[in-house]
């Protein structure tokens, strides 16, 4: 694994066959991307706007609502899918900064064809606080939210659940249900 071990990328000049034909296909798997780039001329629009994320399964009814070349760039993209890649995205490299934007955004700019769960609400974690942390300051600084610390979050870590796109925390939600349990617990006992 070498070189892609350490979180670094391969970069692969794929201009004699098609970005997403399987030998780039099986190539990309052989190594273990957690993702194809295809910077191209072209772009996947689905009625004639761009479509951010397509879960696999959805490529070959949406395939009817772009144009030839899209079609054909959206069913590549769901069998590089299928053969294991867990997510290809198309950018327009005719577009100043795609792959930048692409790379530093957590919804990016091209089209993702996915097979995974890249975005996902689950219970937070405790190397999420942090995050969540810098979150709450924000928002209390503009807001009359309550300030919490670490030590609010960790203690009540079962109430939060989080919204996360790749991994990367970007909304939050607390329950409160370690109160209620609480609260009835002490019910039951005083009377």
């Amino acid at each position: 694994m070498g070189i892609l071990g350490r979180g670094q990328s391969a970069i692969i000049d794929a201009s004699a066959t098609g970005p997403l034909d399987l030998p780039v296909v099986d190539f990309a798997r052989g190594i273990g991307v957690a993702k194809i780039i295809a910077l191209l001329e072209e772009a996947i629009l689905i009625d004639g706007a761009p479509a951010h994320a397509i879960r696999s399964a959805d490529a070959e009814a949406l395939s009817a609502r772009t144009n030839a070349v899209g079609a054909t760039l959206l069913r590549a993209a769901a069998a590089a899918c299928d053969r294991g890649v867990p997510r290809v995205h198309v950018l327009n490299g005719r577009q100043q900064g795609v792959l930048v934007d692409e790379l530093f955004s957590n919804e990016g700019v091209g089209t993702m064809v996915h097979a995974d769960s890249y975005r996902v609400i689950r219970k937070l974690r405790e190397e999420d606080i942090p995050e969540l942390l810098g979150m709450i300051g924000r928002s209390v600084r503009r807001t009359k939210l309550v300030a919490r610390n670490y030590e609010d979050i960790q203690s009540r870590i079962e109430d939060y659940r989080v919204l996360a796109i790749d991994d990367n925390v970007v909304g939050c939600v607390a329950f409160g249900m370690n109160i209620v349990k609480r609260t009835a617990r002490k019910s039951r006992v005083s009377m």
